[in-house]
């Protein structure tokens, strides 16, 4: 009795997923919040958080129409969990960006055009980097937020320009007018950053900034992870229900860690299937092809040729056996030995 393939374990990446989507829910929670002088919570504003949504929604819609990936198509939520993980990658998103950049005033504006960049750019493997969290996304992320700090930090000391120095010799002169003797560079007003009259508490500020910036962008890190982790455990169920042999195969032709370069991620049960069969067939072709040329012999190589090549021939040489046997191979040899034996 042959017994049934085993049913591929989706409850850890699901579970994976549903601890970053939480992880991104409570860290947007955290960086809305600041205390005030005066004890009190009060809210960051939703002008940075907009801009933040606006932000994360080029990379969030280039990730799910498949863009970035060389086989193409759209990667479309095919059940409550993807849908959960696809919402909160763009929520995860609009909150890291919303918590790096400045509250208001024309500064936004230019922390926004370069975040955008940022996030929007791809990697080596020709993902998007925002959702990935990348090593590269990150710094930029920590340049932009300390920016943010510093600046929050110079409103809260009643300092309201980014820079402020005095201009040698000049700042010395007391009759000539400050706009001469000082320098400012990047003014504001506390309507622009979002600060209470009463002022803020600083630390207690920053602490929540800092804690919720960490599990958004743990978050993120976790949550894409887990996502190629669901979507190849739904591709593994796919395949384990073929037979021993066959599955056995397939894996060989088909790795896992090429399972998403090759689309098979984001199709539905049907959609999956059709790729795994014209993908293993376009590579049995491959391999057949290959194996023609290596039953043929190769021929002699030009004594000029490069040394490579003749490296080259020497491992083609070496293969005796065909990488896949042809069909009928195993008949031909049982019948000769058993005509070798009469």
């Amino acid at each position: 009795m042959n017994s049934a393939p085993p049913e591929p374990n989706e409850r850890s990446s699901g579970a994976q997923i549903a601890t970053a989507c939480a992880m991104i829910a409570a860290g947007g929670l955290l960086m809305g919040l600041q205390r005030r002088a005066d004890g009190a919570l009060a809210g960051t504003g939703f002008a940075s958080l907009g801009m933040g949504a606006v932000i994360a929604l080029l990379p969030t819609v280039t990730a799910l129409s498949g863009a970035s990936r060389g086989a193409g198509g759209p990667i479309l939520p095919r059940d409550w969990l993807s849908a959960l993980s696809a919402l909160c990658g763009f929520a995860g998103l609009a909150f890291v960006a919303s918590g790096v950049l400045v509250p208001g005033g024309p500064w936004m504006f230019i922390e926004a055009l370069l975040l955008l960049l940022v996030l929007s750019r791809r990697n080596r493997d020709g993902e998007v980097a925002g959702l990935q969290i990348t090593s590269g996304t990150l710094l930029w992320l920590a340049v932009l937020w300390l920016a943010r700090l510093w600046v929050t930090y110079r409103g809260v000391t009643n300092e309201w320009a980014a820079l402020r120095f005095e201009v040698p010799l000049l700042g010395s002169l007391p009759w000539l007018p400050e706009w001469m003797r000082v320098i400012s560079l990047g003014d504001f007003t506390a309507e622009e950053f979002g600060i209470p009259s009463v002022g803020l508490h600083f630390a207690q500020t920053i602490t929540f900034w800092a804690v919720g910036m960490a599990l958004c962008v743990g978050g993120l890190w976790w949550r894409h992870r887990a996502a190629i982790e669901y979507e190849n455990d739904k591709v593994h169920g796919s395949v384990q229900r073929l037979p021993p042999a066959l599955t056995a195969v397939v894996n060989l032709l088909l790795p896992e860690d090429e399972w998403r370069e090759l689309g098979l991620h984001g199709l539905s049960e049907r959609q999956r299937c059709k790729r795994v069969v014209q993908l293993t067939q376009e590579r049995v072709l491959r391999q057949a092809e290959l194996n023609r040329v290596l039953a043929g012999g190769l021929p002699l190589l030009a004594s000029d040729a490069p040394p490579f090549a003749h490296e080259l021939q020497r491992l083609f040489s070496d293969v005796r056996t065909p990488i896949l046997p042809a069909a009928g191979s195993n008949d031909e040899t049982d019948s000769g030995g058993a005509t070798e034996g009469g």
